[in-house]
């Protein structure tokens, strides 16, 4: 699943249907500082 940007959110959605909320907002908040090129803090 790609965003407009072409930012790749699958794992994002398959965890989120997998109902692993928190593992899914790690990997949203991952792929999102990725694609503004920022580094992963968590």
């Amino acid at each position: 699943m790609y965003s407009a940007a072409g930012v790749d959110y699958q794992r994002s959605h398959d965890l989120l249907k997998a109902k692993k909320w928190h593992k899914a907002d790690e990997e949203t908040w991952a792929v999102m500082c990725h694609a503004l090129s920022k580094p992963v803090a968590k």
